[in-house]
C-alpha cells in the first residue's frame, strides 16, 4: 500500500511496492513529482502511517476485548444455553474478532515495525496466512447478517411452519454451510501474492556484492500475473464481490428489515383495536422482545452501510487511481481497512445501546465480578486481622502443654 520513495539530484520519483490492496498499486510505474507535490505525498504518508498504526492499533484492542465479552453475555442471557439468533451473532462475531486480528497482522505490525506495510523477511510467510484468512472473515460476517435476516423474517411471516424447523441442528449447517462457502469464494485471492527473494544492489563494486550477496538478500512478497491481470480483477474484485459481498446482502437485508418493521407496526395496532384501547401503547413480553430484535438489526444494517460504502469505492476505482498521487490511493485504502476495522469493534456499543436484556446480563456480570472482588478484599482484611490472634491463642496453648 505505502510506496518507497527515492531521491536523485533533478528529479523525485516514487517506485510503488508489490504488496498493494487495490489494482492501481498493481501496475508497476514511475511518477516525476516537484518538491511541493513531494511534500503533500509526505503528509499523506504520515497520515497513513497513524492510520494503519496507532489507530489500527486501538480499533483492534478495543474490538477484541469487547467482542469476547459480548460473547460471554450472549452465554450468560440464556442460561449457558444459545438461541438460534444468538448462533448466528456469535459465530458473527467470532468472524469479526478474526478479521480484526488479521488486520492487526497485515497493517498494524508492519507500519509499526517498518514504518510501511513494505514486507520483509519470514513475517511475509504470516501475511500470506492472514490474508487468505481476512477475505473468509469478511464475507462470512456479511452473509451471516443476510442469513439471520431471512430467518427473522420468515419466523415472523410463518410462525408456525418456521417453529416445526426452528432447531439449533439446522441453523448450525447454515452457519457451516456460509462458512465453507465464504472460503471457497476466496480461493482465487490465495493465488493473488506470492513470496520472493529481493537483494540489494548498490552501485559499488561488483566483487564487494558478489561475496555478500547472501546476506542483501531478503524475503518479501510480490502480486503475481493473477493479480495484475485486468480482466481478473474487473471481473472478480469489482462484479463478484460488488455483487454477492456488498450489493445483493445489504439491499436484501434491507427490504427484509423494513417489511419485518411494517409487520410489528401493524400488530401493534391491531393488538390496540382487538385490547380495546387503540390510544395505549401495548408492552407484550413477546412483541417487546421482537422489536427489541429488530432494532438490534436495524443498527447492525446500519452499520454494515457505514462500512461498506468506501471499501466498494475503493474497489470500483482502484484500476483509474490518479498515477500523480500514490499516496492519495494509498490512502483511500487505509481509510476502507480502517473503516472495516471501527465498524467491526463497536458491536458492543450497538448491543447495549438496542438490548434491554443485553444491558441486564451487562450489568449483572459487572455488578457481580464487584461483588466478588470485594468479598475477595473483605476476607483477605479479615484474615489479616485474626491471623495475629490465632497466632497467639496458639502459642498459649503450645506454653500450656510444655
Amino acid at each position: 500500500m505505502v510506496m518507497n520513495a527515492t531521491t536523485t539530484e533533478d528529479e523525485i520519483i516514487i517506485y510503488p511496492m508489490s504488496n498493494t490492496s487495490n489494482m492501481s498499486d498493481v501496475v508497476p510505474r514511475t511518477v516525476t513529482m516537484s518538491a511541493e507535490h513531494l511534500e503533500h505525498e509526505r503528509y499523506l504518508r504520515v497520515i497513513i502511517y497513524y492510520l494503519d498504526g496507532y489507530s489500527t492499533l486501538v480499533g483492534v484492542l478495543i474490538g477484541v476485548l469487547f467482542n469476547a465479552f459480548s460473547m460471554l453475555i450472549f452465554r450468560r442471557m440464556n442460561r449457558g444455553k444459545f438461541s438460534l439468533a444468538h448462533y448466528y451473532l456469535l459465530i458473527s462475531l467470532i468472524c469479526q474478532i478474526a478479521l480484526l486480528l488479521n488486520c492487526f497482522l497485515i497493517y498494524c505490525v508492519p507500519t509499526l515495525i517498518y514504518g510501511d506495510t513494505k514486507i520483509r523477511g519470514f513475517y511475509s510467510y504470516v501475511i500470506l496466512i492472514a490474508h487468505a484468512l481476512s477475505g473468509p472473515s469478511y464475507i462470512a460476517t456479511t452473509w451471516i447478517v443476510f442469513a439471520l435476516t431471512v430467518e427473522r423474517y420468515f419466523a415472523l411471516r410463518k410462525p408456525f411452519e418456521y417453529r416445526l424447523r426452528a432447531k439449533a441442528s439446522r441453523v448450525k449447517r447454515v452457519i457451516l454451510g456460509i462458512l465453507i462457502a465464504a472460503f471457497i469464494f476466496c480461493i482465487p485471492r490465495l493465488f493473488e501474492y506470492k513470496t520472493t527473494s529481493e537483494c540489494i544492489s548498490d552501485h559499488v563494486d561488483l566483487t564487494i556484492i558478489k561475496q555478500n550477496v547472501t546476506t542483501n538478500c531478503y524475503v518479501t512478497l510480490t502480486s503475481t500475473e493473477l493479480l495484475e491481470n485486468k480482466t481478473y480483477w474487473a471481473v472478480y474484485h469489482v462484479c463478484l464481490v460488488l455483487c454477492f459481498v456488498t450489493l445483493l446482502p445489504s439491499a436484501t437485508v434491507f427490504i427484509l428489515t423494513l417489511r419485518i418493521s411494517c409487520f410489528l407496526h401493524r400488530a401493534i395496532k391491531e393488538r390496540q383495536v382487538l385490547s380495546g384501547y387503540p390510544g395505549q401503547p401495548q408492552r407484550g413480553p413477546s412483541l417487546k422482545g421482537e422489536r427489541e430484535s429488530n432494532i438490534m438489526l436495524i443498527m447492525v444494517i446500519i452499520k454494515f452501510s457505514l462500512s461498506d460504502p468506501l471499501p466498494m469505492a475503493e474497489t470500483v476505482i482502484g484500476s483509474v487511481a490518479p498515477e500523480d498521487s500514490p499516496a492519495q490511493a494509498a490512502l483511500l485504502v487505509s481509510a476502507a481497512n480502517f473503516l472495516v476495522i471501527l465498524c467491526s469493534s463497536i458491536n458492543f456499543f450497538m448491543f447495549f445501546a438496542s438490548g434491554q436484556h443485553f444491558r441486564r446480563e451487562c450489568r449483572r456480570i459487572i455488578c457481580r465480578s464487584q461483588q466478588v472482588a470485594n468479598e475477595s478484599n473483605r476476607y483477605s482484611i479479615a484474615d489479616t486481622w485474626y491471623c495475629p490472634v490465632v497466632r497467639k491463642k496458639a502459642q498459649l496453648t503450645l506454653e500450656t502443654c510444655q
